[in-house]
């Protein structure tokens, strides 16, 4: 029996939720667990569940809730004793976080600091959260809170001696912000901006520190603040700079934004002790060859064979005596014989399919279908899943999936999971991140499962476990189609998942490990290393296999032993499977192109052919975007063509040519990030190559830039418009130790952007605040990577403006009720919200709850996590009319005389002119930088990259600015968006903002931000 009181209160039993009834009966379960192992009178809870006013009934009403109480938990876990009652029976989540504690007091920096990580993440809101505000229950909420408090403390004393201070420090900002009068924590601030070498900034939060403890208790700052500063003025060697310490083989991210990989990345982090690589010997060599399935030994894990295929599979799968494969690039399902490794029979699908599974009896196909196109947002997301006749290969029937409310992003990672064949039940993932039962038999969906965004799922038989992309791995129960076991877990971010050998295995690709989970009950859960950026699990003979698509290997892993061996692929590996004597891993190898045009052609498989001009081309540039799952690349790759035209493909005296590269797939629904990496591969072997101008997606860039700063020719230089993530330039509010060197491994950057970063956007956010004159801001944080970055902004450029801060809480989609949050909101008399996180299903409920308990007056901000403005106001209706919503950029309404020119320009090659998205002028903007760059060069990569980042604009098409020595944009343009209600026209001619006008541009100094 467990108990869960770090949030609302939950009870389980084998892993099943408990209904524990409402009001009272709940109220008193949570006092008797708060006096657990005491005996507490019948007299006494009276009192404190009716407030000292209770009814005439009072005692009876009592015995009832107790009787409901004993019906629904196991025998004796509620004893009578005398005229009172005891609860004695069952574990908590408290008393296992307490422990955790305890644990991490007596262990190394290292271990201390993923304990105490792991004892956090048990927290699931505020403790007892359904009687937060009995007076009865705060003395144990004061005392859970102040260990959490100090278990945060003790975390981050512990990164502080494993180095890397600088990443601390916004973090600390916000705990400071949050509880002014703790002086551990100014302390600790004071010591990680004195070792990140800002000396002046550690005493100024001395000063304020000091002058807060004088104005509100009149006492001064305690011995260890004091001597901490007496210490920084003597500049007292003993303090720091800390040590520091190799690369980790831990890259933290945005909820779903960050996963770092690369062969470069591998050399890196092998080079600094992070992992052991060990290759096999012996057999085969596993490289050479076109798109294949390689063949491992079931035992060993040695190279086989291998199977050449038209096409690389996107998804295998072992089943009814057959490898299948599945190859999304020609919609194909390909029948292997495992025996003489041939392909027996080929099936073509109707649509467009992103995933299958083999079992019941047929093949399930998943299909995808788009988004509303024409926005900037626009995704591939699952529509149907359709049944194939396992001998012939047709489609018997086409099951459309439940769409639930209107899909928001849908990533798709390769090889992982989306379907999933049980006992008596096929399963699938919605594109509401919901669970989708099909009934095999009546071919029809018979039941939903929700509680939990799915983004991978496995089955075998009656298991049937998900995981949320995040940390948390939960059970489906097939007989209640609930979610009955959540197993929260320290990861960074989740991704592929296999249940075998009684356990359930999950890939966590930031940090490199591979977790196995024992059920139980109890649960017990270890990490394997493997290595970074692995994703695709499966499980059969008597191991598990783990591939990584950006590395190009596989690793076997013995369940016995947790022994693994990794091996080289000598391509991207997409997709892995084992049974039928063999492990299968599906390849593709690294393409060169042919010479053509006096150029070295980028390979066909992944770009347009190379366009030229009127001759031979000197150099070559590339477009490197999300052509499938973005309407905004499109009018790009036209407006790079368009100033190429208007150059004579001529870069002062050089002559240049053009390829546009895909970095999406049809399974991914938009950019992969295994092509990612294939791409930045024949870039960093293309002599010919001198620039890219992309990717727009952040997880893109970051698996490319390993690859092209590290090119036999030098650094190759890279210039994106809309990849806003903080750390591909500076350290963030979540920066992850030694990322920037992974990232830049010869320490030359070679990577610029014209975007605003996420911690920009949020000092622009600060200075609309400041500039409507809010006197008291409330900052949430749905603790997502992007919502920490961009909150960490806000809060910096708050203290250089002056901006009060109300307070700084974190908010959860998955919070059952936002009624406590937005009661503190009020308390703390805020004339303005901040919301820095991501719009999601449960957003609803949150911007609702803030505008009936706080009413109009008081105004609500929100970054661009919260667009597209028709899907806020679908999910928030008019409580959403009157936000203010901010997006990196200038919409080409505000653009200058330049840009205006150009726009008017490109729209008469358009179809739609009125309809002329504002990403053209932004490539357009890329390529005169990335020209001008070239022009001034010596011809070489190195020198290309350098004189992009000595690049000035004056009256461009975005206007004037310059680069940061980091490569950010200075001064950045922000768009303020006013929501005024979904029958509004948008002001820039754009369906994602429909109900939204342009209030106002924000120009933000990159220094504004950090």
């Amino acid at each position: 029996m467990r108990f869960l009181v770090l949030g609302p209160l939950e009870a389980r039993l084998n892993g099943h939720e408990l209904d524990l009834g409402r009001g009272r009966q709940r109220a008193l379960l949570a006092l008797l667990l708060i006096h657990r192992g005491e005996v507490v009178s019948s007299e006494r809870l009276i009192d404190a569940l009716w407030s000292g006013s209770p009814p005439a009934s009072a005692a009876k009403v009592l015995q009832q809730y107790v009787s409901q109480l004993r019906r629904v938990l196991p025998a004796e876990t509620i004893l009578t004793r005398g005229s009172g009652y005891l609860l004695d029976a069952g574990e908590t989540d408290a008393g296992e976080f307490e422990q955790l504690i305890d644990d991490a007091s007596g262990q190394e920096p290292q271990q201390a600091a993923r304990t105490l990580r792991a004892a956090l993440a048990l927290w699931r809101g505020s403790p007892y959260a359904d009687v937060e505000y009995e007076a009865w229950a705060q003395g144990e909420i004061g005392r859970l809170e102040e260990l959490r408090l100090v278990a945060q403390e003790e975390r981050i004393e512990a990164d502080l001696r494993l180095g890397e201070p600088a990443r601390l420090v916004p973090e600390l900002e916000t705990l400071l912000a949050q509880h002014p009068l703790r002086e551990r924590l100014r302390v600790e601030l004071m010591l990680a901006l004195y070792r990140s070498g800002r000396q002046a900034e550690a005493l100024e939060v001395f000063a304020d520190g000091r002058k807060t403890l004088v104005d509100e208790l009149g006492i001064e700052p305690g011995p260890e603040l004091q001597d901490l500063q007496r210490r920084i003025l003597a500049q007292d060697p003993t303090l720091g700079p800390a040590r520091r310490p190799p690369p980790l083989a831990s890259v933290a991210r945005r909820g779903k934004w960050l996963v770092v990989a690369g062969a470069a990345l591998l050399a890196a982090a092998a080079a600094a002790g992070g992992w052991a690589i060990a290759h096999g010997s012996g057999g085969r060599s596993a490289t050479g060859g076109g798109s294949s399935v390689v063949v491992l030994d079931p035992q060993d894990g040695r190279f086989a064979g291998r199977i050449p295929l038209a096409e690389t599979p996107a998804s295998l799968a072992v089943a009814a005596g057959s490898l299948w494969a599945l190859s999304t690039a020609d919609k194909t399902i390909a029948r292997i014989d495992p025996t003489t490794e041939k392909v027996v029979q080929t099936f073509t699908t109707a649509g467009v399919p992103t995933d299958f599974a083999v079992g019941a009896g047929a093949l399930w196909v998943v299909n995808g279908g788009g988004t509303e196109a024409g926005g900037v947002l626009s995704y591939i997301v699952p529509t149907s899943v359709s049944r194939l006749d396992l001998r012939s290969g047709v489609a018997t029937r086409a099951i459309p999936l439940r769409r639930g409310s209107r899909p928001i992003v849908f990533e798709r990672k390769t090889g992982v999971g989306a379907i999933a064949i049980g006992r008596d039940a096929v399963w699938a993932i919605d594109a509401s991140g919901a669970v989708d039962r099909i009934d095999p038999a009546r071919r029809k969906i018979v039941a939903t499962v929700t509680g939990l965004a799915a983004a991978a799922i496995a089955a075998s038989g009656n298991d049937v476990w998900i995981d949320d992309g995040g940390t948390t791995v939960a059970r489906i129960d097939p007989h209640t189609n609930r979610i009955t076991t959540r197993i929260p877990l320290g990861a960074s971010g989740l991704d592929g998942i296999a249940l075998g050998d009684g356990a359930i295995w999950v890939a966590d690709s930031q940090d490199g490990e591979v977790w196995r989970i024992d059920p139980g009950p109890p649960v017990v859960t270890k990490t394997i290393p493997s290595s970074i950026g692995v994703t695709s699990l499966s499980y059969g003979n008597g191991a598990l296999w783990a591939a990584n698509p950006s590395q190009g290997t596989i690793s076997r892993i013995d369940p016995s032993t947790d022994a693994f061996r990794t091996f080289s692929l000598g391509g991207t590996a997409e997709a892995s499977t084992a049974g039928e004597g063999a492990a299968w891993v599906s390849v593709n190898p690294v393409a060169k192109g042919l010479q053509e045009n006096g150029i070295r052609a980028l390979p066909a498989t992944a770009c347009s052919p190379p366009v030229t001009g009127a001759g031979n081309a000197q150099f070559l540039i590339a477009s490197d975007l999300d052509l499938r799952g973005s309407a905004v690349t499109k009018p790009m790759t036209q407006a790079i063509e368009l100033v190429l035209q208007q150059h004579g493909f001529r870069a002062g005296r050089y002559t240049v040519g053009y390829q546009s590269c895909d970095d999406s797939t049809a399974q991914a629904g938009g950019f992969d990030f295994a092509t990612c990496g294939a791409n930045a591969q024949a870039y960093s072997a293309d002599p010919s190559l001198i620039g890219v101008i992309g990717p727009i997606n952040s997880p893109c860039v970051l698996a490319e830039l390993p690859i092209i700063s590290k090119t036999p020719s030098g650094p190759l230089a890279m210039i994106s418009t809309l990849a806003t993530y903080t750390n591909l330039t500076h350290q963030g509010q979540s920066f992850t130790p030694g990322l920037l060197h992974l990232l830049y491994p010869t320490g030359q950057r070679d990577f610029v952007r014209i975007v605003a970063s996420d911690d920009v956007q949020g000092a622009a956010d600060a200075e609309l605040a400041h500039k409507l004159r809010l006197a008291n801001i409330y900052v949430l944080d749905d603790e997502s990577e992007y919502g920490r970055n961009l909150s960490g902004g806000f809060l910096h450029a708050a203290r250089r403006l002056g901006l009060p801060i109300a307070g700084v809480s974190p908010w959860s989609e998955q919070a059952r009720s936002y009624a406590a949050l937005v009661n503190r909101i009020r308390r703390a008399h805020a004339t303005g919200v901040f919301l820095a996180g991501y719009i999601t299903p449960g957003t609803r409920s949150l911007v609702r709850a803030l505008r009936a308990r706080l009413g109009t007056k008081v105004t609500l901000i929100a970054g661009d996590g919260f667009l597209d403005i028709p899907t806020l106001l679908h999910l928030t209706g008019a409580a959403a009319d009157g936000m203010y919503v901010s997006l990196p950029g200038r919409p080409n309404q505000q653009l200058p005389p330049t840009g205006r020119r150009f726009v008017d320009t490109f729209a008469t090659t358009q179809a739609n002119p009125h309809v002329t998205s504002y990403s053209a002028a932004y490539a357009a903007q890329a390529t005169e930088i990335l020209l001008a760059a070239i022009a001034h060069s010596d011809g070489t990569r190195a020198s290309v990259t350098k004189r992009l980042f000595a690049t000035k604009v004056s009256n461009g098409i975005l206007g004037s600015f310059t680069f940061t020595r980091d490569g950010d944009m200075t001064p950045t343009p922000v768009t303020i968006f006013h929501v005024v209600g979904g029958n509004q026209p948008s002001t820039t001619y754009l369906p994602d903002y429909k109900g939204a006008v342009v209030d106002r541009i924000v120009d933000i100094p990159a220094g504004l931000a950090r």
